[in-house]
């Protein structure tokens, strides 16, 4: 994630506020962070170091900690160890992603060591090590063993990357490739590229940037979300006092985004696997209604029993008869049970034909059950794919547990008031309201709209219902309802669609589902407008 290029900047940042910082209380939230709280004269630093797989980082936070109540062992050692200690020097070898914290700290018979705290950013081989006075390895946060071993009590060795040239210490040979350059990230790279275009303008560049300091500055660019180190070409970028609240603001997206992400991946396969059962049973379902459609023949044969019964010897297996039913009377024989009389064979076939009478008016009534199932567990998707936010996530959570899709409970079920909605304020000064998942869908249309404001949906398409609500005293224009349409299709199953059939009418014309899912209406009275999702999003 982090580049050894963007490494030097930050490591000089943390030289210019913790060179002779105090290490005062150590903690470990989580396996892969580790946080350190430092003194330096009369200020307090919060290092956060995190060696998960897909968001290796280190740098200082405003964040508080709250020390857990049994410290994993590497937190113990490391309290053990550094206690106390004062940072004498923040370096990095080369352009690696590795950061070395040197300390001055005092062993437990008072004598003061050398340590080295080895913080090592490499994606899924990220670790923490302790390394003593003597270059042994003291603990780590991850025990490796394999090509290069981090096992306590062996040498510390560096990882290198072999056959790359460090800028700030290299002159690179005439028509050196780009791929030879130390610390060199391939997203870093190809925002490079995008301005600079030649490899020879990139490399000259990253000179300057490295021996000069030019056009240094921690930045984000707008359309990537990325931190860099240089403020260069024409894209919008958001700009940030230090690379660490640079690195703050990224990483405590990143980390709750991917948080989210799995949390939803989660709920994805719960939604699918009971949308898969639903699917199955009802392809069962119809494959029983099927046979429901000979109950009329059943009715057929006892009528026929009957208005032969004297013409049909005892103990008979089948009858052959006339149908008198039909216009031209063909012949139709009839299995007959030998034991039985022939009233009683006929009852048999009532019965039989009872039965599936029933059983028909059953299965129909499951079937349609199972579609609105379908189409719930099909808006449930469509939710889980536009989760942004914390809030909402549990909302849809709490929803399963309602419904018993999940069983585990929530040790808080969110209220009303803390609910993030999505608004738009338009420029007539009324709003639109939409919902991003079933529980906000049921929230805006029937506790937040007026019996007058308009309801959109995509028709027959699942996706978010659109309040336009009125705060002031007209009919709606039809730009509004144009605006209000749009929105619905971009939040719907339908974005990516050409044009979109969207249903409006008043909030008062729409009703709860009978014994419905959360989210699942009728609505009356409407009328339908065509729109193209990405008409809000063209240029004029």
């Amino acid at each position: 994630m982090l580049d050894g290029i963007f490494l030097h900047f930050l490591k000089n940042e943390l030289v210019s506020k913790l060179l002779n910082a105090r290490i005062i209380k150590i903690f470990q939230p989580v396996n892969n962070e580790i946080i350190c709280e430092l003194k330096s004269g009369n200020k307090r630093y919060t290092l956060l170091i995190g060696i998960s797989s897909s968001s290796p980082r280190i740098y200082l936070t405003e964040r508080k900690n709250v020390s857990s109540q049994t410290p994993p062992m590497f937190c113990m050692l490391l309290r053990k160890h550094l206690l106390g200690g004062i940072i004498t020097n923040i370096s990095q070898e080369g352009l690696d992603r590795i950061i070395y914290i040197h300390l001055n700290a005092h062993n437990q018979v008072g004598e003061q060591v050398k340590l080295c705290l080895a913080v090592e950013l490499m994606g899924k081989y990220s670790n923490v090590v302790l390394i003593g006075n003597n270059g042994k390895i003291l603990g780590a946060s991850k025990i490796i063993r394999g090509q290069r071993n981090i096992l306590v009590g062996l040498d510390y060795e560096q990882q290198k990357q072999e056959g790359k040239l460090n800028l700030l210490t290299t002159e690179l040979p005439i028509g050196s490739s780009i791929q030879s350059i130390q610390g060199l990230g391939g997203k870093t790279y190809t925002l490079l590229k995008k301005t600079l275009n030649e490899d020879a303008n990139i490399i000259l560049f990253l000179k300057e940037a490295l021996l000069k300091n030019k056009f240094v500055r921690p930045v984000m660019f707008v359309t990537e979300l990325f931190p860099t180190f240089f403020d260069l070409g024409p894209e919008k970028k958001y700009y940030f006092n230090s690379f660490c609240e640079l690195l703050e603001l990224f990483f405590k997206n990143k980390v709750l985004n991917d948080l989210i992400k799995q949390r939803t991946s989660n709920l994805r396969k719960i939604v699918n696997l009971t949308l898969k059962k639903v699917e199955n049973r009802a392809i069962v379902q119809r494959a029983e209604l099927e046979k429901c459609k000979g109950k009329n023949e059943k009715k057929l044969a006892g009528d026929l029993l009957l208005a032969n019964i004297n013409n049909i010897k005892p103990n008979a297996c089948k009858i052959k008869v006339k149908n008198l039913f039909e216009e031209k009377q063909p012949d139709l024989t009839i299995e007959l049970n030998p034991r039985l009389t022939v009233s009683q064979n006929a009852q048999k076939y009532y019965k039989k034909y009872a039965k599936l009478q029933i059983a028909e008016q059953k299965l129909t009534e499951l079937i349609q059950e199972g579609k609105n199932e379908l189409e719930y567990l099909q808006s449930l998707l469509f939710s889980l794919n536009q989760v942004t936010h914390e809030s909402q996530l549990q909302e849809i959570q709490q929803e399963l547990l309602e419904q018993g899709y999940i069983k585990i409970r929530t040790k808080k079920k969110p209220v009303e008031n803390q609910r993030i909605l999505e608004t738009i304020s338009l420029e007539t000064g009324n709003e639109l309201f939409i919902g991003k998942n079933n529980l906000q869908n049921e929230y805006i249309t029937f506790k937040i709209a007026k019996k007058n404001d308009l309801w959109f949906h995509t028709q027959k398409i699942p996706g978010a219902h659109v309040i336009l609500h009125a705060k002031i005293n007209r009919d709606f224009l039809e730009s509004e309802i144009t605006t209000a349409a749009q929105i619905a299709v971009n939040n719907s199953h339908a974005h990516h669609s050409s044009l979109v059939a969207v249903d409006f009418t008043t909030a008062k014309n729409v009703r709860k589902m009978p014994n419905g899912k959360p989210g699942m209406v009728n609505y009356t009275n409407f009328k339908t407008i065509f729109v193209n999702p990405n008409s809000l999003n063209e240029e004029p």
